[in-house]
């Protein structure tokens, strides 16, 4: 009754359960006279027990132990060295701690496999999170702020201009709703940000994509101030992808925080920090009063990926980026970013 109670008890208590059972086999072996099978089997079914549970320390010292009284004689009050006998013991302990360490690993592989597939699907949906942010998020933010822009521009009162109006103020809000229902599924997917993610298009040149971002500012009625002195492209060994991308996210946040009209500055050069060739862009934009980027008013504008997405990507290609209000002039918003350069 005893072993059985021992037994029940490892399966919920295993420490309590493995200490019970240790005078199981000398004390079955003298009430039974030395038939101690049933005893042997309780104990082995211990030791299965709490290999298969992960104590793997505490099934190796039960072996042990078990192996060690398997040789005591209460009848007697003896120790009978029986070198065939222990031989037996031990081999047959072996064995059953033995099935209960499979058991063990085959669970840990199983727990495994499941947290990397858990990672993994959450890797892909983070992906597909920035990857739409960066491209299809932006580019309806776009049309969102030009079609606004261009409404403002008609102010003619005959049918004509009223039309046009009318056209601009359907694709502004068919685009406003596409967005938001965008910005919906982004805060479902997103939570934090990948490490690393698989581009198909091959990323455009940095001075292209300086190019591209200062035709988007003027396209947005905003002025754009550039100081841009860099090598040639083929001498400016840097992350291109991570370039393009982190301009795209800076000129989207001061088209939706910049005032009309108000001046937009791009700085781009090759520096040295800390004695290592640096590359820094910057982008300085002045906000609008009482709204700050990743802090505004409207959500429909803002899921805060956008932060996290440049920071990600600033990692990845082993670079820093910074953000905030300009100390002395706490108007305008600065970006930096300072990727390295691998010569």
């Amino acid at each position: 009754m005893g072993a059985v109670v021992a037994v029940a008890l490892t399966t919920r208590w295993p420490l309590v359960g493995a200490v019970l059972a240790l005078p199981v086999l000398p004390v079955a072996t003298y009430l039974f006279g030395g038939s101690g099978i049933l005893a042997m089997v309780i104990a082995a079914v211990t030791i299965e027990v709490i290999a298969a549970r992960g104590l793997l320390t505490t099934g190796t010292v039960l072996v042990i132990a078990h192996v060690a009284l398997s040789s005591i004689d209460l009848e007697q009050r003896a120790v009978v060295f029986d070198p065939v006998g222990l031989m037996f013991v031990g081999v047959f302990f072996v064995i059953v701690y033995a099935f209960g360490y499979n058991r063990h690993s085959q669970r840990r592989r199983r727990l495994e496999l499941q947290r990397s597939l858990a990672a993994s699907q959450r890797q892909q949906r983070l992906t597909v999170a920035r990857d739409l942010h960066d491209s299809v998020a932006t580019s309806l933010t776009s049309v969102v702020m030009r079609s606004q822009a261009l409404e403002l521009s008609v102010t003619g009162e005959d049918p004509a201009d009223a039309r046009v109006r009318t056209e601009l103020e359907g694709i502004s809000e068919t685009s406003r709703n596409a967005l938001e229902q965008l910005r919906a599924m982004l805060r479902v997917l997103n939570t934090e940000l990948p490490d690393q993610s698989t581009e198909a298009a091959a990323p455009p040149l940095v001075r292209d994509a300086l190019h591209n971002t200062v035709s988007e500012l003027r396209a947005h009625r905003l002025k754009v101030e550039t100081d841009v002195v860099l090598p040639p492209e083929d001498r400016l060994p840097v992350d291109r992808d991570a370039v393009a991308r982190i301009l795209v996210e800076m000129t989207s946040n001061a088209v939706k925080h910049s005032p009309s009209r108000s001046t937009v500055r791009l700085d781009c050069r090759v520096g040295t920090t800390d004695g290592s060739p640096r590359f820094l862009l910057s982008m300085t934009n002045a906000v609008t009063e009482g709204t700050l980027p990743y802090g505004g008013e409207d959500a429909l504008f803002s899921t805060h990926i956008g932060l996290a997405s440049m920071q990600s990507r600033a990692t990845d290609a082993g670079g820093t980026i910074s953000m905030g209000p300009v100390a002395e002039a706490p108007s305008l918003w600065r970006t930096a970013l300072s990727l390295p350069i691998v010569e």
